[in-house]
């Protein structure tokens, strides 16, 4: 419903869909068959991003590990990890997430957007219980999940270290000037 009212409202803007696991993705990728058959304004919209900038932009529905490359003016993020029952506890299993590469996929993700991403959850932050050593994508996810909910993004811990380079004195010395207090 999201991805048709946004083509109406906004079919100057190109969009892609990223689901975060290949089941999800292809469950969409059915709804949105049947959906594009009954929908003029939609098959209008895929049409005209297949012609736009030579289809470099065109509509898209991929999973996670699929999206290296691919920047839209909008993405849609659907997560639906969740509880199996009403009420219960989200089990921790976040597929490709919680592997090796997990954090790079996400940070590829967080990058495909040029003006705006619409996150689609199940859970929220407080659902996953991850820490950045043990599980870095799935605690990267967690963070997502608190961004997109506050608009308050973690920055991080200030380690208080002295700079390390002369291009780092350099840059300091830069952002002071321009009124900002960098911490290196």
């Amino acid at each position: 419903e999201a991805t048709l009212r946004f083509m109406r409202q906004y079919p100057d803007r190109s969009l892609g869909l990223v689901t975060l696991n290949q089941k999800q993705r292809d469950l969409l990728l059915e709804e949105w068959a049947h959906r594009l058959e009954k929908d003029e304004t939609a098959a209008a919209y895929v049409e005209a991003w297949e012609e736009k900038n030579d289809g470099l932009e065109r509509f898209f529905i991929k999973n996670l590990e699929n999206v290296q490359g691919d920047e839209r003016d909008v993405i849609f993020i659907g997560t639906v990890y969740g509880a199996e029952k009403a009420g219960g506890p989200v089990m921790q299993r976040f597929g490709p997430i919680s592997g090796l590469a997990g954090r790079r996929r996400l940070n590829v993700l967080f990058s495909r957007a040029k003006q705006q991403i619409v996150t689609f959850s199940s859970m929220t932050a407080a659902d996953i219980r991850a820490e950045e050593s043990a599980n870095p994508g799935a605690f990267m996810l967690k963070r997502w999940l608190e961004y997109s909910a506050t608009g308050i993004l973690h920055a991080g811990e200030s380690k208080n270290m002295e700079p390390d380079s002369e291009f780092e004195v350099f840059v300091i010395k830069q952002l002071h000037s321009m009124g900002f207090a960098p911490v290196p």
